[in-house]
This record gives C-alpha cells, sequence and structure tokens, in this order.
C-alpha cells in the first residue's frame, strides 16, 4: 500500500514561485496580482491542494490565546 504525503501551502508556494503569504492572500481572496493568482490557482488545481483543517483550527486557537493573554496584561 503506497502513502502519500499530503500536499501543503509550502509545497504550492514552491512549485507557483511565490511564498506563502501570497498563497495564503490568493486562498483567502486577498490582494495579488492577477498574474500571481491566475499561475498559484493552476498549481493548486493541478495539485488538488485541500487546506488542512486541524491547522487551521490550530492557528486559530493560538491566536485566541495570545489575544486573551494579552487582554489580560491590559487590565
Amino acid at each position: 500500500m503506497a502513502m502519500y504525503r499530503r500536499v501543503t501551502i509550502i509545497d504550492i508556494a514552491r512549485i507557483a514561485g511565490v511564498s506563502t503569504t501570497t498563497v495564503s492572500r490568493v486562498i483567502n481572496g486577498d490582494g495579488a496580482k492577477r498574474s500571481t493568482k491566475d499561475r498559484v490557482l493552476k498549481v493548486i488545481e493541478k495539485h488538488d491542494y485541500r487546506p488542512d483543517t486541524y491547522a487551521q483550527y490550530l492557528g486559530r486557537r493560538n491566536r485566541e490565546r495570545f489575544i486573551e493573554k494579552n487582554r489580560r496584561r491590559a487590565r
């Protein structure tokens, strides 16, 4: 049985020749040049990239902890 490694945002950035920030912006609909956006979207489609929901959860949880910690300090 062959094991396949999941394609990550880092892989997409390397293949497209852009930063991970640019890939994130394209995925989230934030600003990017039309040519860059098209290139990134082609790579995403070709490699069937799907965001890792667990990684998104961890990132959101860490942001929430950071915000709460800073709120406590501000009091």
